[in-house]
């Protein structure tokens, strides 16, 4: 049972701060691209909250929820458990229940995790992705100097709703005394390097939902002042995850001072209303099976990895869009409009002037680039128009 009496006034405190948490930044950045990820540090927290209480019945629940996520989630919550047991450890110099629990926890999700990504590799050898978007090939050959402060720079002024946050959990930390409130960032500190180091932009600079790790930071301190009973002085203090929320929900983006629950994603929607109806999901789809239905007469074609989502029961991976320059460009490109690859892979391929023509598929964000016009072979109604093309070419 909790220890802790519920009144009006600490319920409406909870429920700012989870409204606080949901439209930081961290989590309105993630909008852009709506992943699975997202459920791994929300069902984590939960893990913890009954961690924290010793609900270990309900604990195995919600880490077993949050391991069914994805294969990397094990990942995610082994170091916070080993820095939480080790941290247990130091104080009370013994291996306590409370340290053997969170060891048998740390165990369970790094075994599923090893177990999960021996299976994938064995089932799915192709899918390399650690290699395609973070080590490159050859492994870290893009690595220097400039790119990585240029990287930390970057992380200091566009993602400072992670690294302020993060700074003042190490200062409360150490005013408090209270060694726990900043293992949520030091847990993340691996994926934060191997964020650094990555070839590919969008993990690189945290972009989407790349940042999750750090909503789960973000929660953490609120979970480390329940857990750490202060044995002299005044009890743990809050006030200061108020400055962290605060700076989370505010920072430099997109070259300008943004409150990050009025911001809008890069799709142009709002943060509170998520407006993706049935009727343009209907138009993606028609626009899908008419290209499977006539997809030779497109001419060699590349997709993004969202339009590869859609196909990808009828494609295989040899129809990725490539890095500009890597390979022999398509006759055709289908993307979605500033989605995923837009910035690092898209927008150099339409600046290259290999590209005539670009057709859109009404009500969607589906785009078509293409080297000549799309042939009159195509059967009517062709669901795409014309939106854009340099001046004296005919594009149809």
């Amino acid at each position: 049972m909790s220890d802790v009496r519920v009144t009006a006034a600490r319920a409406v405190v909870a429920i700012l701060v989870a409204l606080a948490a949901a439209f930081s930044g961290v989590a309105v950045v993630a909008l852009g691209l709506l992943h699975p990820e997202l459920a791994i540090p929300a069902l984590a927290l939960w893990f913890f909250i009954a961690m924290a209480r010793r609900a270990y019945v309900a604990a195995a629940f919600w880490l077993a929820a949050c391991l069914l996520t994805r294969e990397d989630a094990g990942l995610h919550v082994f170091p916070l458990l080993i820095l939480w047991a080790a941290v247990l450890w130091w104080r009370l110099r013994s291996v306590s229940p409370d340290v053997k629990w969170l060891l048998r926890f740390a165990l369970a999700a790094l075994g599923y995790s090893v177990v999960a990504f021996v299976a994938k590799h064995v089932c799915f050898p192709a899918g390399d992705v650690l290699a395609r978007s973070y080590l490159g090939s050859p492994p870290l050959h893009h690595v220097t100097m400039h790119f990585i402060l240029g990287r930390l720079h970057f992380y200091l002024i566009e993602r400072s709703y992670v690294m302020l946050p993060m700074l003042v959990s190490f200062i409360w930390a150490a005013i408090s005394r209270n060694p726990l409130v900043p293992l949520g960032y030091v847990a993340a500190l691996p994926r934060l390097m191997l964020s650094m180091l990555a070839v590919h932009s969008t993990p690189g600079e945290l972009g989407y939902y790349y940042g999750f790790p750090f909503w789960l930071s973000l929660a953490w301190p609120l979970v480390a002042v329940r857990v750490w009973h202060r044995k002299d002085g005044p009890p743990n203090q809050r006030w200061p995850y108020a400055l962290m929320l605060l700076l989370s929900l505010v920072g430099w983006h997109w070259n300008r001072v943004v409150i990050f629950p009025l911001e809008k994603t890069p799709f142009g929607d709002s943060p509170f209303v998520y407006n993706d109806t049935l009727r343009d999901r209907a138009r993606v789809h028609e626009f899908a099976d008419y290209f499977l239905a006539h997809s030779p007469l497109f001419g060699t074609t590349a997709f993004d990895q969202a339009v590869f989502g859609l196909l990808i029961d009828h494609v295989d991976r040899t129809t990725w869009l490539d890095p500009p320059g890597s390979s022999q460009p398509p006759e055709t490109v289908i993307y979605f409009d500033h989605a995923y690859e837009w910035q690092s892979y898209v927008l150099p391929l339409l600046r290259s002037g290999l590209y005539r023509c670009v057709y859109a598929m009404p009500e969607t964000r589906i785009r078509l680039a293409t080297r000549d016009p799309l042939s009159n072979d195509l059967p009517a109604p062709m669901p795409m128009f014309l939106i854009a093309s340099p001046p004296g070419t005919e594009c149809q």
